[in-house]
């Protein structure tokens, strides 16, 4: 692996190429090595930042998406709370196990419509 870098970097291959064949080795030392850290796999594979690669911004992406499910999931149950009382484990974990924004969203809009809790799970 020592020199098939400095290799790949001498070959006379288009920019787009070359960073395909990046972006496949980042993919499989991620897969290959999923305890050693960024900084770890940049120095093996003598890069300057994984930052660019899209194996790196996919898992941004994919934690943004959690962090706002997570968000919005604690704000619907803080705002189910705050109007309808105390909740059952039943209903907090009918909305904690909830996977979609969209879904999310309705109930939030469903919350300010129902005059109680019944009416508001006939939603779920």
């Amino acid at each position: 692996m020592g020199d098939l870098l400095p290799r790949l970097k001498a070959e006379p291959l288009s920019s787009e190429r070359k960073a395909q064949i990046m972006e496949m080795l980042e993919t499989i030392f991620v897969a290959k090595f999923p305890n050693l850290t960024r900084r770890e796999i940049e120095t093996m594979l003598k890069i300057d930042s994984l930052r660019n690669t899209r194996v790196f911004q996919e898992g941004m992406e994919e934690g943004r998406q959690e962090g706002e499910l997570r968000g919005q999931r604690e704000m619907l149950l803080q705002f189910m709370t705050l109007k309808f009382g105390s909740l059952s484990a039943q209903v907090v974990s009918q909305i904690q196990a909830s996977e979609s924004t969209e879904k999310l969203q309705q109930l939030a809009d469903a919350i300010i419509h129902s005059p109680d809790l019944q009416t508001f799970l006939q939603n779920l």
